[in-house]
């Protein structure tokens, strides 16, 4: 008998313990009946504190009806089926299920279920084990929407077409009513609507009743508004709110929406609006955190594509060779379409041969420096098209050594060289044209008149050394009394245009000696400067030549004078007597006939005075 007693009294204090534990866990615990398992189910025999501190109901509250009080919309009607089978197997059950507190906020908790039966083995009751695992559940299934989105931006679509199944996944994340993305224009003048969603038809006629407003000033409706000001923003006074979209917004039952500004490194490049329904504004602020992630994730995100889009549209449409060199292998990895039109190899054969096999022999060692540890630089080489041209082409390239890769942008610069190959050839033969010319050239700064190159023909004929040149201004080769102390080779007759021009000049020799020039002088660019290129020619003597025939002419004309007045007077005397001889008519025949040959004589004499003095007289017009 003492024994049974002794049993009794461990039974009691086993039972005092467990209702401890059941009493002061920090789970929830239920006790229900073990039927029916149809509706409406079997009802709440007893609940602990926590279950109560848990829901927010009373123990009296739910004692004796259904644990589906805690059951709502988004309550998993397929893991209620499932766990209906457990029950109906007697078997134990575990699951995870959002239920509602009794304010109607959601709440995940994951449970699990065991049947218990009495000594003759019928089962009699269900006990539950409850455990509130919402925050751990939030941030897994936020966790999953941001690397879920991080997949979506990998793939290769269009920007809007990414945005599209972005506001998809948004709208599905948590039964939102709607989901729009909101992105600012390259000049950030306004922000235009890029992607929306609707989780129902009512909803859906938020937007067919502002389908008109799709860009927005800062500062305008919610999307402006968070815009400006760059931080999340409640909607919930609709009914007091101006904003243009109000009344839509009302239509389609959402009375509270979140503006959440989207952020890449500090910039606002767009917002995302989501919208709640009139149940869910008690529970709404709750999701703050999850915008928070949003904000930046998102932004970081739909940046990165557009620059990537960005990039890809330059990398295809650039006229210039981006491409990806392996520097271990030295094989392109990836090339634009650019490199394929100029090179005529296609992508594919460009990419199964190291760079080296279309390089000229001479230029394989031209990238070396980069493989020896140089970030970056630039160089030239000569590239081997497929058709056997041979192209210069000036690269500019970058090296990433953790990764191995050295990005390089290249231009096709074989005009250039050409053009410069011409030139080194042009300036060469100039240079010789210039240096083996018989005649003095000068090279003058236009604006300064500074000598800045002679030739050896100009130093021959003035005395001074090239350096000396080099030290003089074009006037400093006048003699000094002809010189123009305010000289200024911008407003000087023969200078002040960049036209050629033509003049004579006196010069000095560094032995004092004078010489007259003959200048022509041309304008040209000499190493960046406006210059004159002079040609000088010495027309000292001819000018001595031109004076003494001047001073022969003068003599001749004197001559010329001396006869048309002196020889002519008395030969005028002679004709006048011989006229007077044929008058008085007593001459023989022999005496007339020596008077005709006489006056013949005269006569052709004077015709020679005359033509003598005639052409003296056009010498001197000449002249003249």
């Amino acid at each position: 008998m003492p024994l049974k007693s002794s049993e009794q009294l461990i039974e009691v204090n086993r039972l005092k313990l467990l209702e401890s534990v059941v009493t002061n866990t920090t789970d929830a615990v239920l006790i229900t009946e073990a039927k029916p398992f149809d509706l409406p189910g079997p009802i709440i025999l007893y609940v602990n504190e926590a279950f109560t501190k848990m829901t927010g109901y009373t123990a009296e509250e739910v004692i004796g009806k259904s644990p589906r009080i805690l059951q709502g919309p988004k309550t998993d009607k397929n893991e209620l089926k499932r766990i209906g089978k457990s029950l109906r197997k007697w078997e134990t059950c575990e699951a995870t299920l959002i239920n509602y507190k009794k304010c109607g906020e959601e709440f995940w908790i994951n449970f699990s279920m065991t049947p218990v039966a009495d000594e003759n083995g019928i089962f009699t009751h269900w006990i539950s084990i409850d455990k509130d695992i919402t925050q751990n559940k939030v941030e897994e299934l936020q966790k999953a929407l941001l690397a879920e989105t991080s997949l979506l931006f990998n793939q290769q679509l269009k920007l809007s077409l990414l945005l599209d199944k972005l506001v998809q996944k948004v709208v599905n994340y948590d039964h939102f009513a709607i989901a729009e993305i909101w992105l600012a224009g390259a000049d950030r003048d306004k922000i235009s609507l890029i992607a929306k969603e609707s989780r129902t038809e009512k909803t859906n006629d938020l937007n067919k009743n502002s389908v008109h407003i799709n860009s927005l000033n800062k500062g305008e409706s919610l999307p402006g508004k968070v815009w400006e000001q760059g931080k999340i923003l409640e909607w919930d006074n609709l009914k007091n709110d101006s904003d243009p979209r109000r009344d839509a917004a009302l239509s389609a039952g959402v009375e509270v929406a979140y503006g959440i500004p989207l952020i890449s490194e500090n910039v606002i490049i767009g917002v995302l609006v989501i919208g709640l329904g009139e149940k869910r504004m008690e529970t709404s602020r709750s999701l703050i955190p999850l915008f928070n992630l949003i904000s930046t994730h998102f932004g970081a995100e739909i940046k990165r594509k557009q620059l990537e889009l960005e990039l890809h549209e330059v990398f295809s449409l650039a006229p210039d060779i981006i491409c990806i060199l392996g520097t271990e292998d030295r094989f392109l990895k990836k090339i634009n379409p650019a490199m394929s039109c100029l090179s005529g190899y296609t992508e594919a054969e460009l990419l199964s041969k190291p760079l080296d096999d279309f390089l000229h022999a001479n230029d394989q060692s031209s990238i070396k420096k980069f493989f020896d540890g140089n970030k970056e630089g630039s160089f030239e080489n000569r590239f081997i098209t497929k058709a056997g041209e041979t192209l210069w082409i000036s690269w500019t390239a970058h090296l990433n050594e953790r990764e191995g890769l050295l990005f390089c942008v290249g231009k096709d610069i074989t005009n250039r060289k050409l053009s410069d190959a011409l030139l080194i050839a042009s300036e060469k033969k100039y240079s010789q044209l210039f240096h083996l010319s018989p005649l003095p050239k000068f090279v003058f700064d236009l604006k300064t008149s500074r000598i800045l190159n002679v030739n050896d023909a100009a130093v021959k004929q003035y005395g001074y050394t090239k350096k000396m040149f080099l030290q003089m201004t074009i006037e400093e080769l006048k003699p000094l009394e002809d010189r123009d102390i305010s000289f200024n080779p911008l407003t000087n007759s023969n200078l002040q245009s960049s036209t050629s021009s033509h003049y004579t000049i006196v010069h000095q020799k560094k032995n004092g000696k004078k010489i007259n020039m003959d200048i022509l002088s041309n304008p040209i660019s000499y190493k960046g400067k406006n210059a004159q290129l002079a040609v000088a020619s010495d027309i000292t003597e001819n000018l001595k030549y031109i004076k003494t025939i001047e001073t022969q002419n003068e003599k001749f004309k004197e001559i010329s004078w001396m006869q048309s007045h002196v020889v002519r007077a008395p030969l005028a005397r002679i004709m006048g007597l011989i006229a007077l001889l044929e008058i008085n008519g007593e001459m023989t025949a022999e005496s007339n006939k020596v008077l005709e040959y006489l006056l013949q004589s005269a006569n052709e004499l004077d015709t020679v005075i005359r033509d003598i003095t005639l052409k003296t007289e056009v010498i001197d017009l000449e002249k003249n």
